[in-house]
């Protein structure tokens, strides 16, 4: 099975001035917790809603004022539409992460894989179940 077969295709992006106050609605709209930075077409980073908890809201910034470049991860966890799902979940359970940045081969952003979709596409629940783990140890951790 392929990444582009259990992907979700319908994406959320934010520039990196958005103030984070128009990012927040955003992901309350489009019911989302993770969402890629993208500056002319490309991708710079992510930002997921328990960094606007974290990195913002808990530090006393105003969310109206701080642009989503002030705490977004700059870090990208990439998977390309046409891998194989197992790689894509063995990336998800050496970072520790939930969710993954999809592009095509020329390196367009073309959707995300979460764990969720995991969960819900893809058969290996013993991988599902060892990410997960991972990635509350790395939150403990913090």
């Amino acid at each position: 099975m392929l990444v582009g077969e259990v992907m979700s295709k319908d994406v959320l992006t934010v520039t990196p001035d958005v103030p984070l106050q128009h990012l927040a609605k955003r992901m309350v709209g489009w019911d989302v917790t993770f969402v890629p930075v993208v500056e002319d077409q490309s991708i710079v980073g992510h930002v997921t809603d328990r960094d606007v908890l974290t990195r913002s809201v808990a530090s006393g910034h105003n969310p109206r004022m701080v642009p989503v470049k002030d705490i977004m991860r700059r870090e990208i966890f990439l998977v390309f539409e046409d891998d194989d799902i197992g790689l894509a979940a063995e990336s998800m359970r050496e970072h520790g992460t939930d969710c993954l940045v999809v592009a095509d081969r020329a390196g367009q952003l073309v959707g995300t894989l979460s764990l969720g979709d995991l969960a819900l596409r893809w058969r290996d629940h013993q991988m599902t179940g060892e990410i997960l783990h991972r990635i509350q140890a790395r939150r403990r951790r913090r």
